[in-house]
C-alpha cells in the first residue's frame, strides 16, 4: 500500500498558483496608467545669513530660547558617529595664521566673545556652539573664544555605575571629546560658511582646552 499523499499540491514556484497569482496582478493593473504632469515637490528653502535677524536677538540672553529655535533650526550633524575617529580628529590642521594667533594672545586683536562649552554633553554643546557662532556672526563679531576644557576630567568607565544603568549622556563626558568633536563641526557644512579659520588658544586663554575661531566677514 501506498503511503503517498493524494493530491498533493503543486509547488508554487514555477507552478500553477505562480501563474494565477500572475494573472491576477495583470487583471487589477490592467487599468491602471501612469500620471501626466505631476506636480513637482517644492524646493527646499535655502539657509540664509543670520544678519536679517532682529538686532533684539544680537545681544545674547534677550531672546527666549524658543525663538531662537525657531529662528535658528539646529543642523543635523552626527554628533557621535564611530568614523570620526580621535586620530582623524586630531589630523584636522589649525588653519589660524600665527600673526592673528599672537595678536589674539596678546590682546591686540579683541576676543569678541567667547562660550564655554567644558561640562557639557555632545547633544548640549553643539546646540549651543550652532546658536553663538551664527548669532556672533550676525552680530559682525571677528573674533571668538571656545572653551572646550582638556578632557580627563571624568572617565565613564571608572565611575562606579554598572553601564546598563548608565545613561547615553554619561559617556559623553570627559576624556576630551569636545576638545576632539569641536574642530570637526568647526568644518561641518553647517558652520563652515561663517568660520574663516581656527586654532589652540594661548596659555592665557585656556591653552589646548580651548580654541580661537576667526570668523568670516559678510557684506
Amino acid at each position: 500500500m501506498s503511503n503517498k499523499p493524494k493530491n498533493r499540491p503543486k509547488n508554487r514556484i514555477g507552478g500553477t498558483d505562480q501563474n494565477q497569482d500572475q494573472k491576477l496582478w495583470d487583471q487589477l493593473t490592467r487599468d491602471v496608467r501612469p500620471l501626466k504632469n505631476r506636480p513637482k515637490a517644492p524646493p527646499l528653502p535655502k539657509n540664509t545669513f543670520p544678519g536679517a535677524l532682529p538686532k533684539s536677538l544680537y545681544r545674547e540672553g534677550a531672546a527666549n530660547p524658543r525663538d531662537l529655535q525657531d529662528l535658528l533650526p539646529l543642523p543635523h550633524i552626527n554628533q557621535t558617529d564611530p568614523s570620526l575617529s580621535t586620530k582623524a580628529a586630531a589630523e584636522i590642521r589649525s588653519q589660524l595664521d600665527r600673526r592673528t594667533q599672537r595678536r589674539l594672545a596678546r590682546g591686540h586683536q579683541p576676543i569678541d566673545s567667547r562660550i564655554d562649552l567644558h561640562g557639557l554633553t555632545q547633544k548640549q554643546a553643539l546646540e549651543r556652539l550652532v546658536r553663538h557662532v551664527m548669532m556672533a556672526a550676525g552680530r559682525g563679531d571677528r573674533a571668538i573664544l571656545v572653551i572646550t576644557g582638556k578632557g580627563g576630567r571624568q572617565n565613564p568607565q571608572t565611575t562606579g555605575v554598572p553601564v546598563a544603568f548608565r545613561r547615553r549622556d554619561s559617556f559623553d563626558l570627559g576624556s576630551g571629546v569636545l576638545r576632539r568633536m569641536v574642530p570637526l563641526w568647526l568644518e561641518s557644512p553647517q558652520l563652515s560658511p561663517y568660520v574663516h579659520s581656527y586654532g589652540p588658544a594661548h596659555d592665557g586663554h585656556g591653552g589646548d582646552g580651548a580654541l580661537y575661531v576667526l570668523l568670516r566677514r559678510h557684506r
